[in-house]
């Protein structure tokens, strides 16, 4: 109930104010942890922060979802000091 308050909250704010575009970004922000933008999608398939925040240095923020994925599923994730539980729900998310 609350999480349909705060989306419903950020659609309002978001149409109805000139500054709203940076609302929108924060609050984007808030919602996936400061997570960048293009790994967020990531928290939809179940794969936790901490494993998303630890690849952060390997994907550039400017590649889109697409190319995100992809360049996941070449990487030694083991590399990057995932531990078991991030390494399931990783390859689980990129399958």
């Amino acid at each position: 109930m609350a999480w349909d308050h705060f989306q419903s909250a950020k659609l309002r704010v978001y149409s109805h104010r000139p500054f709203s575009r940076r609302l929108y970004l924060l609050a984007s922000q808030l919602e996936h942890g400061y997570v960048q933008s293009n790994l967020a999608i990531l928290l939809e398939y179940d794969v936790p922060i901490s494993a998303i925040r630890k690849l952060v240095r390997a994907i550039p923020p400017s590649l889109e979802i697409e190319e995100v994925l992809a360049r996941i599923r070449r990487l030694n994730l083991v590399d990057f000091g995932l531990d078991e539980y991030e390494l399931a729900k990783m390859h689980s998310a990129l399958l």
